[in-house]
């Protein structure tokens, strides 16, 4: 078979992402590699093999377009942009019905739970049930966020450790650590469902050591007893059977009960014809098996096309702007990216306001990831050897207006009216008309003293703003103007 060769690969991240009208960049940038044939094939963008083991495949709907696994058969458990999913009044916090052609909207929830009622929301959020993550540090303000999490009757954290929102939790169940799990589901499935030559893996991990007290669990046991004691096991079987396309002589019974590795050997079985005994009876972590050229390419073997000029995306935001206009949102949430011809647009931040005269950036560094690595002592003695880790970059031209030296310490306050501290490390490696802050910083927990207060985070300065986001995907923009002065 004679493949398409196509040495050019465009890739679209964090910096395209965190935009007011990202979606329209990102798709502009990734469109590229389909107008010049390097969608999963040698040398050009691979992605998730939609040809896993001959199972699903991608689809042609009646005009030749091609259609994801994700939107077909949620093979993946997520939605797709295309086709356009119908829009009406909000049905849950996320307002993912007010986003028919993306594939999520959670960074709207702060903004609907500050105010259900102005989004057509007529209950309350009683119960919240957060694990592997941080709600609080990882959104907008943690200040903000704290004072929306008092408005839930109830919240549940299962905990590694006491950061910011376990100690916002009425009750906290310790979490058995990956090092003490038995996980057949180290990562979600289409991680290990890549395109290339490698050959098809799936990784089974075993525990290293045992939990310090019998009781910690891991923490999917703890919730498959809690859907088994109010009755709701059956819909969750269910909804499995569906979300894992489970074969017939796979599916689960709703009225029998599972437990978790239970329930991981259905779909191991069902997906790699091997269960948990296979992997206990050879010893081994990783089963692998061999590929076809098509599962490896699977590019040159889909049967549509691919979506370039958007028109489905007119119908779509006409649709929005009718359900938004009657729910009396018109003038705050704005249709006109749903536009077909893929543009760039400025985003708010490019307007001037007053004497808030830089640009406020976040990016990432080697030493850190998200907020999860700030505790870590030795990660935290490497970062203080770089001065710009936890410290605000500055220019040295602004620096020199705004009369700060290097090693200063100044308050940073933005146009929404938050304000932080930081120390100022002047360098020519930033942009001159902003500041940049890295990670999430400044953490608050009291249970957390080895990162407590070790920075500024950019969450600081942002709390929910309509007018600040990307009505199509939801999208903060991270480029919020600010002001500098010394402390």
């Amino acid at each position: 078979v004679e493949l398409p060769y196509r040495p050019a690969t465009l890739l679209t991240g964090k910096g395209t992402a965190n935009h007011r009208r990202s979606i329209h960049t990102i798709f502009a940038i990734e469109m590229i590699n389909v107008l010049i044939g390097g969608v999963n094939v040698p040398g050009g963008v691979l992605g998730i093999s939609t040809n896993y083991k001959k199972r699903w495949g991608i689809q042609a709907d009646a005009d030749g377009i091609n259609l994801s696994p994700n939107g077909t058969y949620w093979h993946f458990g997520a939605f797709d942009s295309y086709p356009a999913r119908p829009v009406q009044k909000p049905m849950t916090y996320g307002l993912f019905d007010l986003t028919p052609c993306n594939s999520f909207s959670d960074n709207f929830w702060p903004i609907s739970m500050e105010n259900p009622k102005k989004f057509g929301l007529n209950y309350d959020i009683e119960f919240f049930i957060t694990a592997h993550t941080n709600p609080i540090a990882g959104y907008i303000s943690p200040l903000l966020m704290a004072e929306l999490f008092k408005k839930i009757k109830f919240v549940l954290q299962f905990a590694l450790e006491i950061n910011e929102a376990t100690e916002m939790a009425d009750l906290v169940l310790p979490n058995a650590h990956w090092a003490e799990r038995c996980d057949p589901f180290a990562n979600l499935p289409f991680k290990f469902q890549g395109v290339g030559e490698q050959d098809w893996y799936w990784f089974f991990r075993r525990p290293m050591v045992q939990p310090p007290n019998p009781e910690i669990k891991h923490w999917m046991d703890i919730m498959l007893e809690i859907y088994d004691r109010v009755g709701c096991m059956p819909d969750l079987l269910n909804w499995c059977n569906i979300l894992w396309s489970l074969k017939p002589e796979n599916a689960f019974d709703p009225q029998k009960k599972y437990t978790r590795l239970e329930m991981y050997d259905h779909f191991m079985k069902d997906r790699h014809g091997v269960g948990i005994d296979y992997y206990e009876k050879s010893g081994t972590q990783v089963l692998t098996m061999k590929k076809e050229v098509d599962e490896k390419y699977p590019g040159p073997f889909v049967p549509g096309r691919y979506n370039i000029f958007m028109e489905y995306w007119i119908k779509a935001g006409e649709d929005v702007k009718r359900v938004v206009t009657e729910m009396g949102l018109e003038k705050e949430w704005d249709t006109d990216d749903y536009k077909p011809l893929l543009d760039w647009s400025p985003g708010r931040s490019f307007e001037p306001k007053g004497d808030y005269d830089l640009h406020l950036v976040n990016y990432k560094t080697a030493v850190h990831s998200g907020s999860w690595s700030m505790n870590n002592p030795v990660l935290l003695e490497i970062g203080h050897t770089y001065p710009w880790i936890y410290g605000v970059m500055i220019h040295p031209d602004q620096a020199k207006r705004k009369g700060v030296n290097d090693g200063d310490e100044i308050w940073i306050e933005s146009e929404y009216g938050y304000r932080a501290g930081g120390r100022a490390h002047v360098t020519e490696g930033i942009h001159r008309d902003c500041i940049g802050i890295s990670g999430v910083g400044g953490r608050l927990a009291y249970g957390e003293p080895v990162g407590r207060k070790e920075g500024p985070s950019w969450n600081m300065f942002f709390g929910q703003h309509l007018d600040n986001m990307d009505k199509m995907n939801s999208s903060l923009d991270s480029a919020i103007r600010v002001k500098i002065y010394k402390a």
